[in-house]
């Protein structure tokens, strides 16, 4: 899979539940750090807003408030250089990711996903920081253009895990 930069470095000290959830950010959050079921988990989602807990880490957002809005994009946007329409995507991520690993996978069916290779995308710009100072905004261009012949539909989505292999 294609990994993204991962330029700054934290270490987790503590994950006494070990659900690849930081005590000390489940503590900020208000989760209870030695469950990890049910909201207070990986997958939990609090806030009923889609993200479970580990994507709402990994984007810097608050797992209690329903704040995904324009935290990941996929968009058809078109190439000024070549004048094609390109599937785009743009998420956030933390600058300090840790044990945290993100990967785009593609899909035409929703069924069958791949990681997107270094040949099927490209960076649009380097990663722009975002004023909350914890996160940066990826932007990426997946190829080929959507116009391009024997191109089917395709579906993007982000994969965040962690090096322990939690979600």
């Amino acid at each position: 899979s294609t990994q993204l930069p991962s330029d700054p470095v934290i270490t987790v000290t503590s994950d006494s539940d070990r659900d690849g959830l930081p005590d000390v950010w489940e503590t900020e959050h208000g989760l209870d750090l030695t469950s990890d079921s049910a909201e207070n988990g990986a997958v939990g989602n609090a806030d009923l807003d889609g993200m479970g807990n580990l994507l709402e880490l990994a984007l810097g957002l608050d797992p209690r408030k329903a704040d995904a809005a324009g935290a990941f994009t996929a968009t058809i946007e078109t190439n000024t250089a070549d004048g094609e329409s390109y599937l785009t995507v743009r998420h956030r991520r933390l600058l300090a990711r840790g044990v945290l690993q993100y990967s785009l996978e593609i899909s035409s069916d929703l069924i069958d996903w791949h990681a997107v290779t270094a040949a099927e995308s490209e960076a649009l710009a380097p990663p722009v920081q975002n004023p909350d100072g914890l996160t940066e905004t990826v932007a990426l261009r997946i190829k080929p253009s959507i116009a391009a012949p024997g191109v089917e539909a395709r579906h993007v989505r982000l994969r965040v895990s962690t090096n322990s292999g939690n979600p």
